[in-house]
C-alpha cells in the first residue's frame, strides 16, 4: 500500500470545481501512476518483504513497516467469500 495521489483520469468526469482543486494541486500532491506502483511492483516480483507492508513514500522500497493484523480478522473475509461462492 502506498500513501498519496496518483495522477490517473479518475477526475475526468468529476464536478468542474473538483477538477480545477486537481489541476491545481496534482502537479504538486500527485504521483505518477509508475512511481506509485513502483514498490508494489519491486514486492511482487521480488519476492522480498512482508505480506502487508505500507511505504510512506512512494519510490523509496526500503523505507516500510510492517502493517500488523490479528489472523481471525484477515481470515474472516475470505472464509465468506468461500462460503457464498462455494469455493
Amino acid at each position: 500500500m502506498t500513501r498519496g495521489l496518483v495522477r490517473t483520469g479518475i477526475f475526468r468526469e468529476a464536478p468542474w470545481t473538483v477538477k480545477l482543486l486537481v489541476m491545481l494541486l496534482g502537479p504538486f500532491m500527485a504521483n505518477s501512476v509508475e512511481k506509485a506502483a513502483s514498490n508494489l511492483v519491486k514486492a511482487t516480483l521480488s519476492s522480498e518483504g512482508p505480506s502487508a507492508p505500507f511505504w510512506p513514500k512512494p519510490g523509496s522500497f526500503d523505507e516500510s513497516f510492517i502493517i500488523e493484523t490479528d489472523a481471525e480478522v484477515r481470515n474472516a473475509p475470505i472464509e465468506a467469500s468461500c462460503k457464498e461462492t462455494r469455493a
